[in-house]
């Protein structure tokens, strides 16, 4: 119950806020109407406050809306208006617009593939710490895509991985024995 209330009073402040024209109290009203906290959810109206702070320039709400589109739904799926979103919020430095526009290089999905312009993008977003552009980076350094195969390398951000503790972890654990037991033999 405490919960609730809590939702509810959060939402009441931020579309205060938010009507004012705060694209901080924006971005945070979509994410409350995307996930019915404090109110019903209601993915339209979320994409409508979303879409008002990202026009501001605010940056996670960029990665929100080009996630909107990422996913369809509310809006027909358009990977080249999701990746025009993320390169918004990636240039700002939004870490999952980064990862996002870094999947979308990878798989050439509204963009021209480009595995060395993925890795690019997913290094910058796994240097400040996410764990699925570290995963992505070191399974590249793993295999050479897009980058010069290095084992060392792939190890050091499988890491990373490990020391985040999510599910991704066993992968990654997985991945540095495997890499272990392929050069045992080498040196």
């Amino acid at each position: 119950m405490l919960y609730k209330v809590k939702s509810s009073a959060l939402f009441k402040g931020c579309s205060r806020e938010a009507q004012n024209g705060s694209a901080r109290a924006q971005h945070t009203l979509g994410y409350l109407y995307e996930l019915g906290l404090g109110v019903r959810a209601n993915i339209p109206e979320a994409m409508k406050w979303y879409l008002k702070a990202a026009e501001q320039g605010y940056p996670a709400a960029q990665t929100s809306v080009g996630l909107m589109y990422y996913n369809g739904g509310v809006v027909p799926r358009d990977c080249t208006a999701a990746a025009e979103w993320f390169r918004k919020a990636a240039e700002q430095g939004d870490s999952m617009g980064q990862y996002m526009l870094g999947l979308l290089y990878e798989h050439g999905e509204g963009v021209t593939q480009d595995k060395a312009e993925a890795a690019r993008w997913y290094l910058e977003a796994a240097e400040q710490g996410n764990g699925d552009a570290q995963m992505s980076l070191a399974m590249m350094y793993e295999n050479g895509d897009g980058v010069e195969q290095n084992d060392r390398e792939a190890i050091r951000w499988y890491r990373k991985v490990i020391a985040h503790g999510d599910q991704a972890a066993t992968v990654a654990e997985y991945s540095i024995q495997q890499i272990l037991q392929k050069n045992k033999g080498k040196h």
